[in-house]
């Protein structure tokens, strides 16, 4: 076994461990939103008049935003798109807004970062059905030519 399958390898096993990390990680995560989500319910129907209490209201409007931040962080580390990523900022953007008080220009400051977030998503990133199919032929032949320069400087 040369060097450089041996590189090839200890890549492969990282990446491994890495995925296994992030569908770990990912469990984890979907336990404890489930574990949340129970004691929210068992805590609303165990005092529903608390709801009319403001303060009340926002403790349990902050849990479902973090819950919904955590299933977002889920998506993201399961299909590692730069659009999950802008997703989740802008939950937490907006979770922070709604939930904090602030002065107007720190309110002014997050709504433009959100703006900012949504013309990215928007105008920047490409969308899958934005891509030509002839870019994943050109990516296949390269990776192929790829693989046949590797065999011929090996053999």
């Amino acid at each position: 076994m040369g060097e450089r399958d041996m590189m090839k390898a200890t890549k492969k096993v990282i990446e491994l461990i890495g995925e296994g990390l992030e569908i770990g990680m990912s469990i984890m995560i979907i336990a404890v939103i489930l574990i949340m989500s129970f004691y929210l319910v068992t805590e609303v129907f165990a005092d529903p008049k608390a709801l009319r209490d403001s303060k009340a209201f926002m403790e349990i409007l902050e849990t479902i935003l973090n819950f919904a931040i955590g299933i977002e962080l889920i998506r993201m580390l399961i299909r590692h798109t730069m659009n999950d990523v802008i997703e989740v900022l802008i939950l937490a953007l907006s979770r922070h807004m709604v939930v904090t008080s602030q002065n107007a220009a720190e309110s002014l400051i997050q709504v433009l970062a959100i703006a900012v977030l949504f013309a990215v998503r928007r105008y920047l990133l490409l969308h899958r059905k934005d891509i030509p199919d002839h870019c994943d032929t050109v990516q296949i032949r390269t990776s192929e030519r790829n693989d046949i320069d590797e065999k011929t400087e090996d053999g």
